[in-house]
């Protein structure tokens, strides 16, 4: 982002999710360590900073979804620690709109995927690109650590997918029609699933979803194929 405004907030300067409203779009908001309540909507461009590094600033939600871009078109996340909700249903981080989602060294963590949506991440449009970040611990139906559907593009690098359950499918990752998921220096270990652990790949013969994973790591102790793919609908 060019043209930034930085802005400083803290646990004393009332609720991170109200503020986001008032912000010019390119703020810069650097936060400061601490706890922030969720559910947070981004309605305007702008980038998160957690101000001393990952582990200081942890964003969690009670219900819902902990992030959802709600207008805005270009967003960066950077150091986050954000969870999803203990007891009830919402993935981490939702994209259903145009929009270029960009973090860097994120923990993703603790998503509980709500009907057929993804638990860590949910994306249904644009284009998300992750680098240095961790998702871990979080549960789907399908796609548990991440779910791509739709025209989406996804670029996952130097990362770890890990401890991630889905109850049927794509335990690390769940790729539906038109999405394209690039994995470059990608581990995924210990990810859960009845089919493809790690990744799952849906096809159709209209518009079948793309994955290409290069310098990847799959470890397992299962003896089942840790990425595969499926003919949607045939399951």
């Amino acid at each position: 982002m060019q043209d930034q405004l930085d802005i400083h907030h803290s646990p004393d300067d009332g609720p991170l999710g109200e503020r986001l409203w008032t912000l010019a779009p390119g703020s810069r908001v650097l936060i400061a360590p601490g706890t922030y309540r969720a559910p947070l909507a981004l309605p305007a461009d702008v980038a998160l900073v957690a101000e001393k590094g990952l582990g200081s600033v942890t964003i969690e939600a009670p219900q819902g979804a902990t992030l959802s871009i709600e207008g805005a078109q270009r967003v960066e996340l950077v150091d986050l620690v954000l969870r999803g909700p203990r007891r009830a249903t919402g993935a981490v981080i939702k994209v259903y709109e145009r929009a270029e989602v960009r973090l860097t060294g994120c923990l993703i963590t603790g998503g509980r995927g709500e009907g057929e949506g993804g638990g860590g991440l949910d994306l249904q449009q644009g284009h998300v690109v992750l680098d240095r970040c961790r998702i871990t611990r979080n549960s789907a139906l399908r796609g548990a650590g991440v779910r791509v559907q739709g025209p989406v593009w996804l670029e996952i690098r130097n990362s770890v997918i890990a401890d991630n359950e889905a109850r049927d499918g794509g335990g690390g990752i769940f790729v539906g029609d038109r999405a394209i998921v690039d994995l470059v220096g990608v581990t995924f270990v210990g990810n859960v699933a009845r089919l493809g652990p790690a990744l799952l790949v849906g096809s159709s013969p209209a518009d079948a979803g793309k994955a290409a994973v290069r310098n990847g790591l799959f470890a397992s102790t299962s003896p089942e194929l840790s990425a595969t793919t499926e003919r949607l609908g045939l399951l």
